[in-house]
């Protein structure tokens, strides 16, 4: 059975401080928009080399309105898509990149291949009243890399199972 969290402060990073204030806003304040992901510039994906928000160009993300639950949460639901082995996040995406890695299969996310760059993390995220959901989904990259919420620790992504929920406050 997934493991289920409720949000607490864990170690910060001062990486990661860094680099969401130098995001923070990006595509057009697209993180400021109602049907923008929850906590698009407060979630911040890291890697050995790098880090950036949801909010970040290189990452895929996507709101699904209509249909079944997805990974058990109601709809409408966000998927977002990481790219580790990025040069460098401050660098604008080609034109084609990033792309829908993922297909949704009887109310699973299920990884593609042959989607580089952005074909690494996978999570979900269910904005709620009481504060939104994060669902991990998938880690499908070798590189060793971790979610932060508040530049606090929210989890390693190698360390973590599928359909692990994470309550973040409102």
């Amino acid at each position: 059975m997934p493991e289920h969290f409720t949000w607490n402060e864990g170690r910060s990073s001062p990486r990661a401080r860094r680099s969401a204030s130098v995001f923070s806003g990006c595509l057009g304040s697209q993180s400021g928009k109602p049907d923008a992901p929850p906590y698009a510039d407060r979630i911040v994906f890291e890697t050995q080399d790098d880090s950036a928000p949801v909010s970040n160009a290189w990452f895929y993300r996507e709101r699904l309105t209509d249909g079944a639950t997805v990974e058990g949460l109601e709809r409408p639901v966000y998927i977002a898509v990481f790219a580790d082995w990025i040069d460098s996040y401050d660098d604008k995406p080609p034109e084609d990149e990033p792309s829908r890695s993922f297909e949704v299969e009887e109310g699973r996310v299920v990884p593609l291949s042959g989607h580089e760059p952005t074909n690494d993390v996978y999570i979900a995220l269910k904005r709620r009243d009481e504060g939104p959901t994060l669902t991990f989904i998938a880690k499908e990259a070798t590189a060793p890399s971790r979610l932060l919420f508040d530049d606090g620790l929210l989890f390693h992504t190698g360390d973590v199972e599928r359909g692990a929920s994470f309550e973040l406050p409102p």
